[in-house]
């Protein structure tokens, strides 16, 4: 709890920082899969793990069918997440500090449960928010129809569609 006390004041009456507290889902998710992808991974004197690019790529994709792309690298940046992409002998590794994403991750995610407890007035424990779902087409939420993403109205059963959602 004080740590998570000391990451909010520190980022809160910092100049023009004050957007790492502020939740965003997508970077919630990454961190949280960068953080489960590295967990076995050893460390160096720093703290950093260094993974292979492409197997990085392809177990995000197949664990939490997530299409990682140069934006997810510049939202995690202006979050205050820092990743190195460096190339040996025609290899390309990540680096990135394991605890970091981990404790931010963490902290991310009380702060996502403090939005939700001031926008409903109580706490679900059994929601999980932050579930990573297989990509596809979008559903109709009146008949689960699959759906054109410029569509207004679901051609099916002419239910409006909110795409802003």
């Amino acid at each position: 709890i004080e740590l998570f006390g000391e990451f909010y004041q520190h980022n809160l009456f910092k100049a023009g920082k004050s957007e790492v507290i502020h939740v965003d889902k997508t970077a919630v998710q990454l961190a949280s899969a960068f953080t489960t992808l590295a967990f076995d991974e050893e460390t160096d004197r720093n703290g950093a793990v260094r993974m292979d690019y492409k197997k990085f790529i392809e177990d995000l994709k197949d664990k939490f069918y997530i299409e990682l792309k140069n934006t997810h690298f510049d939202l995690l940046e202006r979050k205050g997440l820092f990743m190195k992409r460096s190339t040996v002998n025609e290899q390309v590794f990540l680096q990135f500090d394991k605890f970091e994403y981990a404790q931010t991750s963490k902290f991310w995610q009380i702060l996502q449960e403090i939005d939700r407890w001031n926008e409903l007035g109580y706490v679900d424990i059994a929601a999980n928010y932050n579930e990573f779902k297989k990509a596809g087409p979008p559903k109709c939420p009146g008949c689960e129809a699959d759906i054109q993403v410029e569509s207004k109205f679901c051609s099916e059963c002419g239910h409006k569609l909110d795409m802003a959602a």
